[in-house]
């Protein structure tokens, strides 16, 4: 219960990171994190970013991103670890140029905004739909 409302008010905090949120790591930095650095920059500087933008995309009224929204229902259990999100099937990604048009406005948002956002927010080159997303098995 402490968790999902620590979710709650870090997904309501102000847009902007505060003066005290932690630096983003590098990829080499973020490999010798610590659990509590890792959690401490996905807390107060990735879930409140991506939060908002997930929430302007949506047009919903609060944000609704949580950890177990990347990180899959059995988050805790794998320690937090990566992917885990919703599976995608590699052979049909989502196309911006689908004429499926909420299909095309939502590998626009993840093409566009989510995956280079948190590429900086990470300071990391290698973020793409894997880096988030479970390959779906055929």
């Amino acid at each position: 219960m402490k968790r999902l409302l620590l979710v709650f008010f870090v997904a309501c905090a102000p847009a902007a990171p505060s003066p005290s949120a932690p630096p983003a790591p590098s990829s080499d930095a973020w490999a010798r994190a610590s659990w509590e650095e890792r959690h401490d920059t996905m807390t107060f500087l990735v879930l409140p970013q991506m939060a908002r933008a997930f929430q302007r995309f949506e047009g919903k009224t609060y944000p609704e991103l949580t950890c177990l929204s990347c990180h899959g229902p059995r988050a805790e259990e794998m320690q937090y670890r990566m992917p885990g999100g919703p599976p995608l099937d590699p052979a049909h990604l989502p196309r911006k140029d689908s004429p499926d048009p909420r299909e095309a406005k939502l590998a626009t948002f993840m093409t566009d905004e989510v995956t280079p956002s948190l590429a900086r927010m990470l300071e990391r080159r290698d973020v793409g739909c894997f880096t988030c997303h479970t390959e779906k098995k055929p």
